[in-house]
């Protein structure tokens, strides 16, 4: 009977321990098992975001902004379109003129390009 019971209140505890995780702790370990597939199991979130373990949330909080900037791809793509659809010089000596010419964009090829380089 006190088996039975013992074990029953070891079920309760751990049942309270793993309902006591949150949605955005889920989330934390979900990322830190994509950085350990991606960077591997020595890689840190300090090393990932290229900051010192000892640095403030403002810095911390730089790092992340420019990190999510280089990886999310709207962003990514949206600056290779940019970048990519400036008119091209008709002479050779000529430099790029500035503004976006809209008849004609970057290929799906090329975007597809950058996407990876920068998923890399």
């Amino acid at each position: 009977m006190r088996a039975i019971v013992v074990r029953l209140l070891v079920l309760c505890a751990l049942t309270s321990l793993s309902l006591a995780w949150t949605k955005e702790d889920h989330e934390i370990f979900r990322l830190k098992d994509e950085v350990d597939a991606a960077e591997g199991s020595e890689i840190t979130f300090y090393d990932f975001l290229g900051v010192q373990s000892s640095a403030t949330l403002d810095d911390i909080s730089r790092a992340f902004r420019k990190k999510s900037l280089t990886l999310h791809p709207d962003k990514v793509k949206h600056n290779f379109v940019a970048s990519k659809s400036t008119p091209k010089p008709k002479k050779s000596g000529e430099k790029r003129k500035p503004g976006v010419h809209v008849s004609k964009g970057p290929s799906q090829r090329e975007i597809n390009n950058a996407l990876k380089e920068a998923n890399e």
